[in-house]
């Protein structure tokens, strides 16, 4: 049902799904639960996905990304490197690859320097860089509308 819900991205149907669940299986379902944060993000519900996510107990990489997809998607730029950092602090999981992308997408934004340097190191770190283009022109744009060009990868690949 979940599956469904989320290749139809029907947001109603996603709420009626979301006010059905009982309390227990967003607390002691992870697998449910960390899908059900993606298929609300997927239907364009950012602040029910939050709830479910704040409910959690076990959050996985999935849900993680799916909640910074979601923030930026709607130009929430600061939750989304907010919640980045948390998960920094709280876990030892990477977003994916795309959320990545996300982030860089929300430090262009907010034209915040710093935190995409950061991300910059993280992704390189993780040879990222070389493997993921989308992530490569990312970098570039973000460098470029923050006004430092000329410290953007010279090459994605």
């Amino acid at each position: 049902m979940l599956e469904t819900c989320r290749k139809s991205r029907d947001r109603a149907q996603a709420l009626q799904l979301y006010a059905c669940m009982p309390v227990c299986v967003v607390t002691d379902h992870a697998k449910i639960t960390n899908q059900l944060v993606s298929v609300l993000v997927d239907a364009r519900s950012i602040q029910h996905a939050r709830h479910v996510f704040d409910r959690l107990s076990h959050r996985d990489a999935s849900a993680w990304s799916s909640l910074i997809i979601g923030y930026v998607r709607h130009e929430e730029w600061q939750h989304a490197l907010t919640l980045y950092q948390s998960m920094q602090k709280e876990t030892s999981l990477h977003p994916s690859d795309y959320a990545f992308v996300c982030l860089l997408k929300a430090c262009t934004g907010l034209k915040d320097l710093e935190m995409g340097s950061e991300l910059h190191e993280t992704i390189a770190s993780e040879g990222l860089l070389k493997a993921n283009l989308y992530i490569g022109s990312a970098l570039i744009e973000m460098y470029a509308k923050c006004g430092s060009l000329s410290k953007a990868p010279r090459s994605p690949s």
